[in-house]
């Protein structure tokens, strides 16, 4: 045993490295095994049907737009022109929007809707705390401002006593 440390001896340091990097190896091929293993099996894509036609709707407000840019003859009343594009195309994706979410409810709803866990996070987060655990267990002890524990111990008592 050394004075800085009671557990550690100059003889097993070695022994902790060596011990550090094989758990180490083994927490890493953990991370990578579950990483793959546990990963969600791939969905097939929703098959809400959506009532509108939207590039329908998209063309006629391009139609517009063209039209009226062509009137446009000066920079404020193209900027107006532009500002009803936007204005008629954020309408579009808004109906789009409410449908999809919609069809989505009433699939949830009919217990058709299948939502993916992913259970990989809370494993991962598990093998990345054992790795700081590892770490902790086999680091070396850092002794505090170059002092020996009996050092500290004698400054200490003696800090105690003066006051």
């Amino acid at each position: 045993m050394t004075a800085d440390h009671p557990h550690t001896t100059a003889d097993n340091a070695p022994a902790l490295r060596i011990f550090r990097r094989v758990g180490l190896g083994l927490l890493t091929a953990a991370a990578v095994t579950i990483f793959f293993a546990l990963a969600p099996a791939p969905q097939e894509p929703h098959s809400a049907v959506l009532s509108t036609n939207y590039r329908r709707l998209v063309d006629a407000a391009m139609a517009d737009y063209d039209a009226n840019d062509r009137r446009a003859d000066s920079a404020p009343k193209q900027q107006v022109v532009n500002g009803w594009v936007a204005r008629d195309l954020l309408q579009i994706q808004t109906l789009q929007l409410a449908d999809i979410l919609t069809a989505l409810t009433e699939e949830a709803e009919s217990g058709a809707l299948v939502v993916a866990t992913d259970h990989r996070v809370p494993a991962l987060l598990v093998v990345g705390i054992a790795a700081i655990a590892l770490i902790g267990v086999t680091s070396e002890p850092v002794p505090r401002l170059g002092l020996t524990t009996a050092q500290t111990s004698a400054a200490n008592r003696s800090g105690n006593e003066t006051g």
